[in-house]
């Protein structure tokens, strides 16, 4: 039927859940709902029919069913699904059962093709009712073929030689119970034929103030089992969306206005062979009726002793409307400093660990751009120094796409791959790439370059190291695809910085700004457009602005370029009030490598150099180190700063870990850390600034490495093996211990590289040290006289095409120099051959120039093709696409328009014009219209003003939006802004809060936040049952001084600067415990083939009693069970032993804490026997000797 017709959303499918009393369970509810038109579902709305009970849903259809822990039974919760024109009204049935149930197992489905690895990660799709964490216990064997456990990991990778399909059997554990699970593995041959990937339509749910981020791969598929790469987006320039390429693999997609409706962009993937299109469906998300506050959850984490770890604590934090969130800088609870040093960090926690083993806490807030908060708790456990137990880190495998003859970074993350806790480095590579070469290697990324002519899958394997010298490996595999036949311009996405008046402010534009061929992107030194009043300049890769004394939002516009000279242009708004949030600097690591301290006493470390001051200038922050790091063997500070503000280290034998803190002009700080290696036992590595490598197409290189490999003092340095001197578009080869030699492939021209191993001593010395390095080479093309003798030789030049945009009666110029190129460097030829469309396109030297009429209308298309020749091979071809548009102008830029303590029932007018933009000098923006997003009230135009008044019982965010459009007057330039005014009221109303964990006099509680209707919450209130009140500055809260094995329920208050809440419901029982103190040592009796154990269970006043115990024995029995569990008494007879061998054992105590005590120390040894057997008859018989006769008994 027509569009003038729909039907709303109908349910397909019952499915009640299921939660364990207390716990949480989260299901996708929109599997069980279908659009008879064929529309995608947005769930729009989610609530609880009983009290105490919470519900948090995200749009996509995540609902999460928080249990108070009051009751049992079966429980309904209301929702709300729309096809973005009509909703319906449904129910969900959660049956809330006791305490401990098992796992639920999902089935698992992966494909791969014969002899390609494949990770598979079963537990993502698995549940647990209790809220339990989950582990990977079992997977059973599936010949022929090999699988691979990382139980740590919860992972099983499967390779097979054969084509067929695998069904493994899994255990999933709670701790307490398990359950099984399947995977199917599809293992399919490689197809001969050339077949395009299969590219599944995606469906991205776009808030209505936000942008959403799609791995449009995600759900596509190559049948040649090879990585997939995104090569271009194409989107309707009247469709009202900015979008963005982000890795080759994502799209962010941002609204410019407000959509009216479903719209769709295309995507082009390819497998480096063949290409298809894709789709994804754009869906716009009503705005809430109430802004919601964000989710933070619990994190836990492992360090070794002395090392630091990176928790990155807001991976698993989200926000319901998919707003923002960021991380409050200054922890509200945390651990005593003697214990190490903890801070924060962007997005993660940081944490120094003390020397000694322990369990430390703290606890961590979320803010989003309505100042409402959550909080959650970081849990980190400081594992003992142990060299001699030492287990290896477990890298990943990485996955990266790139198109050919350019180049990107690949992130190596190292944090949590440890199952030690120890800190991980990037050692270099293990093997090298054979379609492209590795350029730079740094602390976490490697950089490669793809060659010109590559396409398809290349895989290489890259080295890592823990603290303590363990090394592991793990895969890269990168997509390579063809570049697109058009050179796309970049991106440059506007940015806004809140200042200070007369504040020196240093802003890394380019850092959100993005190339869809992933080509280096530069500022144009001469691109910017500054306003009266503002004074601005480029330094490196920031614009430096002053800001001036007069607040007011000011919008300068800057200009960046790729290589090819393709432009965009940005807006940047420094919005300066004296009010203007203060911004903490930001620190990052700096990470030494072995060529940086070699032969070196002491080393300068640019701290600066990679860090940032959001509202200032990164050259004005001041440095400072610990005074007690103390001093090295010669007496000079470990770490000191220099008046440049850098950090000098005085180097060691071993690692050192130097914290660092910067702070700015407001006496805000930041830390991080300067990691340096010790000076002895380093791998080989590149010297930093070795000599440039070249030769001629065709002719040998002999590289002597001792120039390029640096080693650590003393050591000898060689290659270890011939067979692993390897190149890339040339031929490798060793000539002796430390020279190698390179020869290109035969008239190419371009970047090469070789790659070797190398040593610090003879392969069967133990301390011996390999790396494996990679140089590399520019290959340049042979003289034009041997070219000409040899015609074969010559390299065809190669041309790329060009965009263009022409405003309606004008006309603009393009170069087209830079979109040809020739390997051999030849002179090239430019000429036009044909043209399309109706424009007067000419063309002279190099230069493109197209002229657009009045006549012309806007829309309008065309195409200019040129060749390029180098005098002997084939003209290449290539296209200029022309569009003719209203303006080259960037859009007007708009700002947001805050207004608080607004008071419900009356109108506040709002001149939302002055801090907005137009990009025409002199021409003023003009208001269209406005409307209400969030909140109740009404909104109207009063000439160049909005008028917004909230309802009389309104209190919280109101958010409206309104249209502007520029001197064009075309509707695709048309931008939205938004309003934002607060109307106080008290907190909204509490869910009951939630027993986190008990400890001796302690409870740990959490709840979910309420909406502070448009007020910050400043504390919170907690009652205890019997009377005692905790004052908590936030969400998740430490209750200390309770009584032991006493029971306990809890309520909460939250207030704001109008007034309290209402009292949440009452939380589930808890009862603060301390666990037993470690028991004696037992004590045995031997008995025939078994022991009779005896111990003593201490008695308390101050905690709950010892229920059970549980006994352990050495060595193991023949039975193999070395535990007794839950054995209650005092004494117990150990069965099924072995007489004669002596056995130990020691016992642990169980009381009602969550934690039983250590184990005792062992027993004294003691050795079953049995009573001896009877003896046979005695025999005796006479026996003479020189003394004389005898008799002999036996």
């Amino acid at each position: 039927h027509g569009w003038d017709r729909n039907a709303a959303p109908t349910r397909v499918r019952e499915r009640d859940l299921v939660v364990a009393r207390g716990a949480e369970v989260t299901a996708r509810v929109l599997e069980d709902w279908a659009d008879p038109d064929g529309d995608d579902l947005v769930l729009v709305g989610a609530r609880a029919s009983t009290k105490g009970d919470e519900v948090r849903f995200m749009p996509d259809g995540t609902l999460t069913f928080r249990d108070a822990g009051t009751e049992l039974g079966r429980k309904a919760v209301a929702i709300t699904v729309s096809d973005g024109r009509e909703e319906t009204e449904g129910t969900i049935w959660v049956e809330v059962l006791e305490d401990q149930q098992p796992p639920v197992a999902r089935v698992d489905h992966a494909t791969t093709t014969v002899g390609e690895p494949i990770t598979i990660e079963p537990l993502l799709n698995d549940t647990d009712r209790n809220g339990d964490e989950l582990r990977l216990a079992r997977v059973d064997e599936a010949a022929p073929a090999q699988l691979t456990m990382d139980f740590d990991a919860g992972t099983v990778t499967l390779v097979s030689d054969v084509e067929r399909v695998y069904y493994l059997t899994y255990l999933v554990t709670d701790g307490p119970s398990s359950s099984l699970g399947l995977i199917r593995v599809d293992v399919v041959a490689p197809s001969d034929e050339v077949t395009p990937p299969v590219a599944v339509k995606d469906t991205a749910l776009l808030p209505a103030d936000g942008s959403v981020l799609v791995d449009v791969l995600g759900n596509d598929y190559d049948p040649a089992g090879g990585v997939l790469v995104l090569q271009a987006v194409e989107v309707d320039p009247m469709a009202g969306l900015s979008v963005e390429v982000v890795d080759h693999h994502l799209v962010r997609i941002t609204a410019v206005r407000a959509l009216e409706g479903h719209t769709s962009l295309k995507y082009t993937v390819s497998n480096g062979l063949a290409s298809a299109v894709g789709e994804v469906l754009v869906m716009p998300v009503p705005a809430p009726e109430v802004l919601r506050p964000p989710q933070a959850n619990n994190d836990e984490a492992v360090v070794r002793a002395g090392d630091i770890v990176t928790v990155p604590v807001l991976s698993n934090d989200e926000h319901p409307d998919n707003a923002v969130i960021e991380l409050v800088p200054e922890l509200v609870e945390s651990p005593d400093p003697e214990h190490g040093l903890i801070f924060t960090t962007k997005d993660s926690i940081r944490f120094h660990a003390g020397p000694e083993a322990r369990t430390v806490r703290a606890v961590y807030e979320i803010v989003d751009a309505q100042g409402q908060k959550d909080s959650a708790q970081v849990t980190i456990h400081v594992r003992a120094a142990d060299a001699e137990h030492n287990s290896p880190p477990r890298p990943r495998d990485l996955e990266a796409r790139v198109l050919a003859g350019t180049t990107i970074r690949i992130p190596v993350p190292t944090a949590g791959l440890d199952p030690d806790g120890d800190r991980v480095a990037l050692r270099g590579l293990d093997t090298a790439p054979s379609k492209g070469r590795v350029t730079a290697i740094g602390a976490g990324w490697i950089d490669y370059e793809a060659n010109a002519t590559s396409t398809g899958t290349d895989t290489f394997r890259y080295r890592v190291a823990d603290a303590l010298g363990a090394v592991a490996t793990a895969q890269i595999t990168v997509g390579i695809a063809p570049v697109s036949e058009t050179n796309l311009p970049p991106l440059a996405v506007d940015d806004v910085v809140y200042v200070r008046p007369e504040r020196l402010v240093g802003v890394p534009v380019l850092l959100n700004d993005v190339d869809p061929e992933g080509d280096q992107v530069r500022l144009v030194k001469d691109g910017l457009e500054v306003p009266e009043g503002l004074e601005a300049s480029i330094e490196h890769d920031r614009v430096l602005v002053r800001a001036p004394a007069e607040p007011g939002a000011y919008t300068l516009y800057y200009a960046i370029a790729d290589s090819f000279g393709a432009r965009a242009v940005g807006a940047l708004t420094i919005d300066v009030s004296g009010t203007a949030p203060l911004r903490r600097p930001v620190a990052l690591d700096d990470e030494f490598g072995v060529a940086d301290v070699v032969g070196k006493d002491v080393v300068d470390v640019p701290v600066l150099d990679n860090d940032d001051d959001p509202d200032g200038f990164v050259d004005e922050l001041e440095v400072s180190v610990p005074e007690s790091l103390g001093v090295g063997p010669d007496g000079l500070p470990l770490a000191s700063v220099s008046p440049d503000g850098s950090v000098k280290v005085t180097l060691t034998e071993t690692a050192q870990i130097i914290p660092y803190t910067v702070t700015d002009q407001d006496g805000l700080t930041a830390s991080a850390f300067v990691l340096v290696p010790g000076i002895t036992n380093l791998p080989p590595a590149l010297v930093p600034d070795g000599p440039e490598l070249s030769v001629l197409s065709g002719e040998q290189l002999l590289i002597d490495l001792r120039q390029h490999v640096v080693v650590s003092d003393g050591r000898p340095m060689g290659l270890t093996e011939a067979g692993k001197v390897t190149a890339v578009r040339g031929t490798g080869a060793a000539v002796d211990h430390q020279t190698v030699s390179f020869v290109s492939e035969l008239g190419y021209a371009g970047p090469a590289a070789i790659s070797f191993e190398v040593g610090d001593g003879p392969q069967d010395d133990p301390t011996t040290q390999t790396a494996m390095l990679s140089l590399p080479i520019t290959v340049l093309p042979l003289p034009e006289s041997e070219r000409e003798e040899e015609p074969e030789l010559n390299n065809a030049p190669t041309a790329r095409g060009a965009s263009l945009s022409v405003e309606v009666g004008t006309s603009e110029s393009l170069d087209l120099a830079p979109y040809g190129s020739d390997p051999d460097g030849d002179d090239l030829a430019f000429a036009l051959v044909e043209t399309s469309g109706e424009l007067d396109i000419s063309f002279e030297g190099t230069v493109l120039t197209v002229a657009a009429a009045n006549t012309v209308p806007k829309g309008s298309t065309g195409q200019a093709t040129f060749s390029v020749s180098d005098g002997e091979a084939e003209p290449v071809l290539a296209q200029v696409a022309i569009e003719v548009i209203s303006s080259r102008r960037p859009l007007a830029t708009t700002n947001l328009d805050r207004r608080e303590d607004v008071h419900q029932g009356e109108p506040i007018t709002i001149d939302v014009l002055t801090n907005d933009k137009s990009p025409f000098d002199g021409e003023p923006l003009m208001l269209l219209n406005a409307q209400l997003e969030t909140g109740e009230g009404t909104v109207a135009l009063s000439g160049d003003d909005v008028v917004v008044t909230p309802s009389a019982t309104f209190v919280g965010t109101l958010t409206a939006r309104y249209t502007v459009a520029d001197a064009t007057q075309d509707p695709d330039r048309n931008v939205d802004g938004r309003i934002e005014i607060t109307v106080l009221g008290r907190p909204g109303a509490l869910v009951a809060p939630v027993i986190e964990g008990v400890r001796s006099r302690t409870v740990v509680l959490s709840w979910t936040p309420p909406v502070n209707n448009g007020s910050e919450i400043t504390h919170y209130e907690v009652t205890a049952s019997d009377g005692t009140v905790f004052t908590c500055p936030t969400t998740t809260c430490t209750l200390e001084g309770l009584t032991n094995d006493v029971e306990y329920t809890f309520t909460v208050v939250a207030h704001n600067a109008v007034g309290p809440s209402d009292p949440s419901p009452a939380s589930a029982p808890a009862r603060p415990d301390e666990r037993p103190d470690p028991p004696a040592a037992p004590s045995l009796a031997f008995g025939d083939g078994s022991l009779e154990v005896t111990w003593v269970n201490a008695t308390y006043a101050d905690r709950s009693p010892i229920i059970d115990v549980t006994l352990e024995i050495s060595p193991a029995p023949p039975s193999g069970q070395v535990q007794k569990v839950h054995v209650a008494g005092t004494s117990l007879v150990w069965d099924g032993l072995v007489n004669g061998t002596e056995y130990k054992v020691r016992v642990m105590a169980h009381n009602s804490a969550p934690e039983p005590s250590d184990f005792s120390v062992y027993s004294l040894g003691e050795i079953p026997a049995g009573i001896p057997a009877t003896p046979g008859a005695p025999t005796a018989s006479r026996v003479d000797t020189p003394l004389g006769g005898e008799i002999d008994v036996r």
